[in-house]
């Protein structure tokens, strides 16, 4: 997903000698929110990544509120929404989202979008909610040696270029989904 705050970047970690090793320019929220085995494993993936490279990745989103989940798919057109939501299935509320934009005749609010998901029957949305994933801009220097440190500390990366964002998204695999109201 998109950058959620100022392009300025903040360190995630660095080296015992103080080298940051990856940024982050989404909100210190996003960052906090990770559970810790997910922080744990992307610390061992970006160094990996780091010191085969000296390109320190960037973190363009990691935790988000559903509210805030709700801002980001209310802009998304079908397309998107079925390209980056619908995986493995076509979930209720992504059905919900699409009649909901063709019968306003537009874009939907966050509120009206937010409503949408919090009244959900099913459908845990995205790892974001949980603390369980991070969006990365993407890698310069080699996108497939970092697609592969995340993989080997147990990432499952997705491209979202193909649906217009224009970042990876990287879960923590193995976790258990849950539905979020809050």
């Amino acid at each position: 997903m998109a950058p959620e705050a100022s392009e300025s970047p903040s360190v995630f970690c660095t080296t015992a000698e103080g080298d940051a090793v990856c940024l982050y320019v989404c909100q210190d929220s996003g960052i906090a929110g990770l559970l810790p085995e997910v922080k744990d494993s992307l610390t061992a993936a970006v160094n990996e990544y780091y010191l085969a490279t000296g390109e320190a990745p960037v973190i363009t989103s990691g935790y988000r509120t559903l509210h805030h989940c709700a801002s980001l798919m209310a802009e998304f057109d079908q397309e998107q929404l079925e390209k980056l939501y619908c995986r493995h299935g076509y979930p209720s509320y992504v059905r919900d989202l699409v009649a909901a934009r063709e019968a306003k005749g537009s874009a939907l609010t966050a509120d009206e979008a937010y409503d949408i998901l919090r009244q959900r029957e099913e459908g845990y949305i995205s790892w974001h909610l949980a603390g369980g994933a991070v969006d990365f801009r993407l890698p310069q220097a080699n996108p497939d040696l970092l697609r592969d440190c995340l993989e080997r500390h147990g990432f499952r990366v997705l491209d979202e270029t193909e649906a217009g964002v224009p970042c990876w998204h990287a879960t923590k695999t193995g976790m258990t989904p849950r539905i979020i109201r809050e």
